[in-house]
């Protein structure tokens, strides 16, 4: 800022203006503190009390007076704050177990024992329903639905049979 004053010969307050800053935030400058007496105290109790964050060591801190009865600490809670983070006395903070997000993976399809259950379960409640059927045409349609969408008996039962007797066993006549 004193380069840009000094070469266009603007004045403070116009050259705050331009860059869109404070005259106040200019001017300030940060008080010289010597901490380090209070960053031994925070330390000592933070030892004291490792369970406490920096919220109840400042109560700590703000109730602890001298001999004649004032403060003898005169902080804020942002300075504690600074000061126990700076020392690195927080402690870690244990994170939720979340669910993890993986990848969805599809359903597994039935097995061919589910499906060899399902289809004589369809079959059994088809023909229960329709047990008085005294017209073939009727009993050719509900035959005809068990053939085409669960292969019948046929079409599964040596499936059925592998997977309960092993491959090896199926359709030898033998033995």
């Amino acid at each position: 800022m004193r380069v840009v004053r000094e070469e266009a010969r603007l004045s403070e307050r116009r050259v705050c203006g331009l860059i869109g800053m404070h005259r106040g935030s200019w001017w300030y400058r940060r008080k010289e503190r010597n901490e380090a007496a209070l960053r031994t105290r925070l330390r000592e109790l933070a030892g004291e009390r490792p369970r406490f964050g920096y919220r109840r060591l400042y109560i700590f801190l703000r109730r602890e007076k001298t001999a004649d009865g004032t403060l003898r600490w005169l902080v804020n809670h942002k300075r504690v704050y600074r000061l126990y983070r700076e020392e690195g006395l927080a402690m870690r903070r244990k994170r939720r177990n979340k669910f993890r997000s993986e990848a969805r993976v599809p359903l597994a399809l039935p097995t061919r024992k589910a499906a060899f259950f399902i289809m004589y379960l369809v079959e059994a409640v088809l023909f229960w329903t329709f047990h008085g059927i005294t017209s073939i045409t009727l009993l050719a349609i509900v035959t005809f639905i068990l053939v085409m969408c669960y292969e019948g008996a046929y079409g599964i039962t040596p499936a059925f049979a592998a997977d309960y007797f092993g491959p090896r066993d199926v359709g030898s006549i033998s033995d």
